[in-house]
């Protein structure tokens, strides 16, 4: 068998040169395309990669981070190859007098020089309830500028927990800006913070694609 398989290969035109040559095109080619993927993924993550870390509630103690209110609700840190943010809802101890203003605190915190300094602050007020979706939240770098674009969703109610309206924050670099719509028209119409027309075109885009697939309900 090994005498016929030297004839085939002999016969074929290739030699025991020959198929080192080919072994040695074979491996080059892996090595370069694997170069290749190595460089996209670079630049994927590069420009593109948004990461999450996961920490514990007592990370985002106020020695940390000097957040408004007494009552830590959510903290999240999102980061690029370029920032690295964290973002806090926090709220005011509830009053003590019949009628409740509930306060709530958004802040966002971003790290220079080793230390976190707040970078926008977003205060709501309401004679009711105020709750933060915590699972309804994304994170996103929509114009490829290695900053973080975040969008959150809260609503409010009365003071007997009835849904009155949704509403959406999108946090932009120091800027916020909402999207809003109440139950008394299905959800139907929404209604923009007048600065939103500001936005970058990609993130506008990403914001309305959100809100419209969210359940309000």
């Amino acid at each position: 068998m090994k005498k016929r398989s030297r004839w085939v290969w002999r016969k074929l035109g290739f030699t025991a040169k020959h198929r080192a040559s080919n072994r040695q095109v074979m491996i080059a080619n892996f090595f370069k395309n694997c170069f290749a993927m190595l460089l996209t993924l670079s630049a994927v993550n590069a420009f593109a990669q948004v990461s999450v870390v996961i920490r514990a509630p007592e990370a985002y103690s106020k020695s940390v981070f000097a957040y408004q209110g007494e009552q830590l609700l959510t903290g999240d840190n999102v980061s690029t190859p370029l920032e690295d943010s964290v973002f806090i809802f926090s709220k005011s101890a509830p009053p003590a007098s019949m009628v409740k203003l509930d306060v709530l605190y958004f802040q966002r915190y971003q790290k220079i020089n080793e230390q976190w300094q707040r970078s926008a602050l977003h205060v709501i007020e309401h004679s009711g309830l105020l709750s933060v979706w915590n699972t309804r939240k994304a994170f996103l770098d929509s114009d490829k500028d290695q900053s973080v674009d975040a969008m959150f969703v809260y609503s409010k109610h009365d003071s007997n927990k009835t849904q009155l309206s949704v509403h959406l924050l999108i946090s932009h670099k120091s800027g916020i800006y909402t999207l809003s719509a109440l139950e008394t028209t299905g959800y139907k119409e929404t209604s923009f913070s007048a600065n939103f027309s500001e936005l970058p075109a990609p993130l506008k885009e990403a914001a309305l694609k959100y809100w419209d697939q969210l359940d309000k309900n």
